[in-house]
């Protein structure tokens, strides 16, 4: 047996590479709301890569490369009229996370995280007359995208955690938790601060 043939064999045991695909839950958390503009959660996506380094038997590194749909949305309501803004913030989230596989099946696993901006995009859904026409509704959605590019930060700091648990040979089910520690707000003037925290839970296949 040949020297490269042993070292492929290693190689693939001690390191595992994966695909990875599911659905997020994102909100942000801030000290900024009011009694009529508060942060709810939205939903979005995600998909990625990672790569998983065997350290022992039971203690394991990962590292995770992703596209995520993150962000919030608000809610504004009066005399019969709705309007909804759904922040769209699209950002590649690379988490570094140790793993310990409690069984077989089963692996927990926590780190942290980068996140950083791809781009930000704003919607409005309403309801009612609201007045204005659809030309202008996207004008202000260009607007409110302009406030975000101006006032966010572009890149984010957090801590993650999470479980995965082997289904089927190599296809995983998985789900971890997100909070940002990082203020996302550019250059904060009284005090301000926000913050984002998110779900995630998908799929993963790993070879």
């Amino acid at each position: 047996m040949s020297a490269g043939i042993i070292f492929s064999g290693m190689y693939s045991q001690q390191t595992r590479f994966g695909l990875k695909a599911g659905y997020t839950y994102s909100n942000f958390n801030s000290n900024i709301e009011t009694a009529n503009e508060k942060f709810e959660p939205k939903s979005g996506y995600y998909a990625g890569l990672s790569a998983e380094k065997r350290l022992s038997e039971k203690l394991a590194m990962q590292i995770e490369a992703m596209y995520a749909n993150l962000g919030s949305q608000t809610t504004y309501e009066n005399a019969g009229v709705t309007i909804k803004q759904i922040n769209h913030l699209h950002r590649l989230v690379v988490p570094v996370s140790l793993k310990y596989n409690v069984t077989y099946e089963l692996g927990v696993f926590a780190g942290g995280y980068l996140s950083s901006k791809i781009s930000n995009n704003v919607k409005f859904k309403t309801s009612g007359d609201i007045g204005v026409t659809d030309e202008e509704l996207k004008e202000l959605e260009k607007e409110y995208k302009k406030y975000l590019d101006d006032n966010l930060k572009s890149t984010e700091l957090g801590v993650q955690f999470g479980i995965d648990y082997r289904a089927f040979k190599s296809v995983y089910i998985e789900a971890r938790y997100s909070l940002g520690l990082s203020n996302m707000i550019k250059n904060p003037t009284n005090d301000e601060k926000m913050t984002m925290s998110f779900l995630q839970a998908g799929i993963a296949y790993k070879f």
